[in-house]
């Protein structure tokens, strides 16, 4: 694991709406196939349902997204991973992705940023999605986490697995750890309460889409596991509540993730560490 600062926030920026589309998938024990996105100019916070085997940058978005010679101007993916910040930008010039990500992962959350002016792109995505059985989906970190949807269909936050995975729960949201959802420009919290179950955002993880959780205490890592799903089962709510104070959303912390700076030029104000190359 890398050793760093943990990253203590992140940011408020506008997330220009994209659509998904799945088609042609397998058995659920075999669940592989093919994910088409449609992805418009802007910030989206996403992940990739379906991947092939070892999975690039380069693979999976290639020359398809508008570049530039620097950073700020370009099509831009960005990540943390054990609480470093990665990410890479295509050069138009020399034709390939610069950075210090390169490896995707049906896992993880990526933030995906395409200049305004661009053409709408479709990707499509072809390989293997987490199977529908009891998988371990990821090791949560202290600090914040981006994940993915653990599954190639929605999952609620009662049927993930999170609180018997040992995420911790508590009365108030800054005492426990906490999932985000990035909705109306803001990211908004649930949490587990021991009393009530999960409140605050009433949220599915979807396939597609990208999320964050933080954790603010416990071990270093925490393995997520979540249990089988069953196909056509009523989908477990757990008596989620959709109330929420106002001034509990977007509560990620206080300093925003740098999208206009490489991660590798971002000093330790940005609450993560970056390490690596430009390549």
């Amino acid at each position: 694991m890398h050793t760093c600062n943990r990253v203590v926030l992140l940011l408020l920026f506008t997330v220009t709406p994209f659509m998904l589309k799945a088609a042609e998938f397998g058995q659920p024990s075999n669940p592989a196939g093919v994910w088409e996105m449609d992805v418009a100019p802007g910030t989206h916070l996403v992940s990739f349902p379906v991947l092939p085997e070892d999975a690039t940058v380069t693979d999976l978005l290639g020359d398809q997204f508008p570049g530039a010679d620097v950073w700020e101007e370009a099509t831009r993916i960005m990540t943390i991973d054990e609480g470093v910040v990665l990410g890479s930008y295509y050069n138009s010039t020399q034709s390939e992705w610069i950075g210090t990500l390169s490896s995707l992962n049906v896992n993880r959350a990526y933030w995906l940023i395409v200049p305004e002016g661009a053409d709408e792109i479709m990707l499509r995505l072809v390989g293997a999605a987490l199977t529908m059985g009891e998988v371990v989906v990821d090791d949560l970190q202290l600090g914040v986490n981006c994940v993915a949807c653990p599954a190639i269909v929605p999952v609620t936050l009662a049927g993930s697995g999170l609180t018997s995975s040992g995420l911790l729960s508590a009365e108030f949201p800054a005492k426990a750890d906490r999932v985000f959802i990035y909705s109306d420009d803001l990211l908004t919290p649930a949490w587990h309460n021991p009393a009530q179950g999960w409140v605050g955002a009433d949220f599915t993880f979807h396939p597609g889409k990208g999320y964050l959780i933080e954790r603010v205490s416990g071990p270093e890592e925490l393995e997520w596991t979540r249990p089988e799903l069953v196909v056509g089962a009523e989908p477990d709510r757990g008596g989620v509540s959709p109330r929420i104070n106002p001034q509990l959303r977007s509560m990620l912390g206080t300093s925003p993730l740098n999208f206009d700076s490489p991660p590798w030029e971002v000093d330790d104000r940005a609450g993560a560490s970056s390490t690596g190359g430009q390549r």
